[in-house]
C-alpha cells in the first residue's frame, strides 16, 4: 500500500507525515488535515517547556512523537515494538536529532513477550518471529538509557498500561511527569488508578471526543 504524506503546521512549526491512506489513523489525518487526537496534543503543548524529555509509549507510526519533536520541541523517546509500524516510525522521524525510536515494548519485567491476539499480549519464552522484547522503564532509567527530566509520558499500548506504569515506579517517583494512559472503558481506569494513586497521582481530565475516539486519561503528581 501506498503511503501519502500529510504536512501539519502548528504553533509556528511544521512537519510531515506519511500515513496509510486506507487505515483508522491515516484516513483522520488525511481528512483533517491535522495530527490525530489533536486536543491531547494541544494540552501536551500547553504543559511543559522545551527543556523536558518526553517518553511515548506505543508510538505506532509516529503521530504524537512528531508533535512532541517538532512542534514541542522535546527529547522523545518512542517506543513501538511491532516491527512494520516501527520501520513507519523510524521513516517519518528520519533527521529528527531529538527523536530515539526504540524497537521494544515497556512492561513490568525484563523479558520477552508476543501477540496473542488483536490487542492483547503475554510474556513469554523467546521462541518464534511474533515475539518482541520487553524491558522496565526503571531498568532504561538504571542503565543510564535515558537523559533528561521527564516531564511527559503518553502511553497507547492496548491494556498494557497498568504493567508500563508498575514498571516506571521509580522513574516516575523521582520525575513526577504528567502521564497521558489510555482507557478504554471503567475497568481499564480503575487498573491505571490502582497504579498510579500511590504514587500521588490523580486524574485531572480525561479527553473523550470525536476527536479522541478512545479515552485518554491525564495524571498530575498531587502529593
Amino acid at each position: 500500500m501506498s503511503l501519502t504524506k500529510v504536512h501539519i503546521e502548528a504553533y509556528g512549526s511544521e512537519y510531515d507525515i506519511l500515513v496509510h491512506p486506507e487505515s483508522h489513523i491515516g484516513k483522520r489525518i488525511i481528512d483533517g488535515k491535522r495530527p490525530y487526537e489533536l486536543p491531547l496534543l494541544e494540552d501536551m503543548y500547553n504543559e511543559v517547556d522545551e527543556d523536558a524529555t518526553a517518553l511515548d509509549v506505543g508510538a505506532h507510526i509516529g503521530n504524537h512523537t512528531l508533535w512532541m519533536a517538532a512542534v514541542c520541541g522535546w527529547e522523545v523517546y518512542a517506543f513501538e515494538p511491532n516491527l512494520d509500524a516501527f520501520m513507519q516510525l523510524c521513516r517519518n522521524t528520519h533527521g529528527m536529532s531529538n527523536v530515539h525510536p526504540r524497537n521494544y515494548a515497556l512492561g513490568d519485567e525484563n523479558g520477552s513477550a508476543k501477540s496473542i491476539s488483536l490487542g492483547r499480549v503475554a510474556y513469554t519464552a523467546i521462541e518464534d518471529e511474533q515475539e518482541f522484547p520487553v524491558l522496565r522503564l526503571d531498568s532504561m532509567l538504571e542503565m543510564g538509557k535515558l537523559s533528561g527530566r521527564v516531564a511527559i509520558i503518553k502511553i497507547d499500548v492496548e491494556g498494557w498500561e497498568p504493567r508500563v506504569i508498575k514498571g516506571a515506579r521509580n522513574l516516575i517517583t523521582e520525575h513526577q511527569p504528567t502521564i497521558y494512559a489510555e482507557a478504554r472503558d471503567e475497568l481499564a481506569f480503575k487498573k491505571n488508578l490502582a497504579e498510579l494513586r500511590p504514587l500521588g497521582y490523580e486524574r485531572i481530565h480525561r479527553f473523550h471526543s470525536k476527536l479522541v475516539a478512545t479515552p485518554v486519561d491525564k495524571w498530575v503528581y498531587s502529593g
